[in-house]
């Protein structure tokens, strides 16, 4: 399976140090250039990124026909662009992705998506994690957002409310 990450993910799992779900569920992760400069911005926030610059399964690729990252913007950021492109010049089975005008953009081009409560649930499913709702609140306490709404429907989901 050729999986393709945009930033979030990513950085969101990295923060919690539960990065290698990604490897456990996908084995491998393509990301773009400005995808690896996003994640490693941030260090100016003090988060050390060693362990994440040692991890051969996520491959950082350069070398791609760029067409959406081109074009006039379109609300997304470089990120969010360029991990579309390479989706698309990789042929990429999913797209890991959270944010919704870029998921959006992705699927109108026959992309796959899946955001991080996805992943979770797959992690869960795959008994790779005991509890989403103990990472969705390390999350959560860590900014990211996510309404009362979708937070009760994913715990309901994976039978943890």
């Amino acid at each position: 399976m050729i999986v393709v990450s945009d930033t979030s993910c990513i950085s969101n799992l990295l923060i919690i140090n539960e990065l290698d779900l990604l490897q456990k569920i996908y084995s491998q992760i393509f990301i773009p250039l400005a995808v690896y400069n996003e994640i490693l911005a941030l260090e100016k926030s003090g988060k050390d990124l060693s362990y994440f610059k040692s991890r051969e399964w996520i491959v950082s690729k350069t070398d791609f026909t760029k067409n959406i990252s081109l074009l006039p913007p379109k609300n997304i950021d470089p990120g969010e662009a360029e991990a579309i492109d390479l989706a698309i010049y990789l042929k990429a089975d999913r797209l890991l992705i959270d944010e919704r005008k870029g998921s959006v953009l992705a699927k109108e081009l026959g992309i796959t998506t899946i955001g991080l409560l996805g992943i979770l649930k797959i992690a869960k499913e795959n008994h790779l994690i005991l509890s989403v709702k103990k990472l969705l609140d390390q999350l959560i306490e860590n900014n990211f957002w996510i309404s009362n709404e979708l937070y009760h429907i994913v715990l309901k989901s994976t039978n943890e409310l």
